[in-house]
């Protein structure tokens, strides 16, 4: 099963892609006082943009649920790139007094 469970900030705000059906966002995920990781992160089939234009906004803590993805391309260069990117299945907001889910 391929499930994770991360927490963090967003880093920017989300990035709309409604002629996909899509939007995608970044998280940084503080392990330790000095050590912090970030992921790239997106959902896919989306069909009402509202939460993410009104709530996914730089800075907001999230806690997001999904699969892990690798997406492979060869850059303008000509080398392959790999990357590694979470497909959201469930975003939690945090740290508000009404905290909104969205669910797959």
């Amino acid at each position: 099963m391929n499930v994770s469970v991360i927490n963090g900030n967003l880093t920017e705000d989300a990035i709309i892609r409604e002629k996909n059906n899509l939007y995608s966002f970044s998280i940084a995920h503080n392990e330790s006082k000095d050590r912090v990781s970030y992921f790239k992160c997106a959902r896919y089939q989306v069909e009402d943009f509202k939460f993410a234009k009104t709530n996914l906004k730089k800075g907001q803590p999230v806690q997001i649920t999904g699969r892990s993805a690798n997406n492979n391309w060869i850059g303008k260069d000509g080398r392959k790139i790999s990357e590694y990117l979470l497909i959201a299945s469930n975003i939690e907001l945090m740290g508000y007094v009404n905290k909104q889910k969205v669910n797959k």
